[in-house]
């Protein structure tokens, strides 16, 4: 139960499936009674998060960070719910940007990686029909170390890069979404160590996350693709 400040309790049913012991639910509430509130009767739970929105007009960002994430995760988020929260919201656009982990992946499976993200996409028209698709092809990366895949660029690069981005791009023109080639605009797969030469440098050290400036270069430039109407 989610006790909030103005005394008024939320009934929270937790799921009891190992795999997904996750739940997520919605509920309509003043603002003021979330000043304060409190998780009672949760013996071996705990509350993973509180997402707030409103409904007036207007961009609702939900960060929700989740480390080594792949686009297989959306297989294991909750239908009834997610219906529910796309009913409500009508999103106009939905970005898919996965690919950056799937490019590391030791154990990756092309065929297997096509069917997730042709699955994903196919979900989400069902469940949101109003809305356009993007999928951003994954950005460049590099790798020191073993196992990489060595090429001409001036570092070995994420062993399934090149493959994630040739399946992203013909799952785009399969199911006829939006596409945006995300290491094209840094160069090509190569770009991630130029990147972080420049000054300020637009990659980390790691070589797989850009800076602050560089996510910031790579949004003004997928705003630009919108303002263009760039489509394959």
């Amino acid at each position: 139960r989610l006790r909030l400040n103005d005394n008024s309790v939320i009934h929270l049913s937790p799921k009891r499936d190992k795999f997904t012991p996750w739940s997520l639910l919605s509920t309509e509430t003043h603002a003021q009674a979330l000043n304060k509130f409190s998780l009672e009767g949760a013996a071996r739970s705990a509350l993973g998060g509180l997402f707030l929105d409103r409904e007036n007009p207007g961009i609702t960002l939900d960060a929700m960070g989740i480390n080594g994430a792949k686009g297989n995760v959306i297989s294991r988020w909750d239908n009834q719910t997610l219906r529910k929260q796309l009913h409500w919201r009508k999103p106009k656009l939905i970005i898919l940007a996965y690919g950056t982990n799937e490019a590391f992946d030791l154990k990756f499976d092309s065929l297997e990686f096509a069917q997730t993200l042709r699955n994903n996409v196919r979900s989400l028209r069902f469940l949101a029909p109003g809305a356009a698709i993007l999928i951003m092809g994954a950005p460049a990366s590099a790798k020191n170390s073993a196992p990489n895949l060595t090429t001409s660029c001036p570092q070995g690069i994420a062993k399934n890069l090149p493959n994630v981005v040739t399946v992203q791009k013909r799952i785009a023109q399969e199911e006829k979404t939006l596409y945006w080639d995300w290491a094209r605009f840094m160069g090509g797969i190569c770009g991630a160590p130029y990147w972080a030469q420049l000054s300020p440098p637009l990659m980390g050290k790691d070589l797989i996350h850009l800076s602050k400036e560089g996510y910031e270069s790579s949004a003004d430039a997928l705003f630009g693709a919108f303002q263009a109407n760039i489509r394959l």
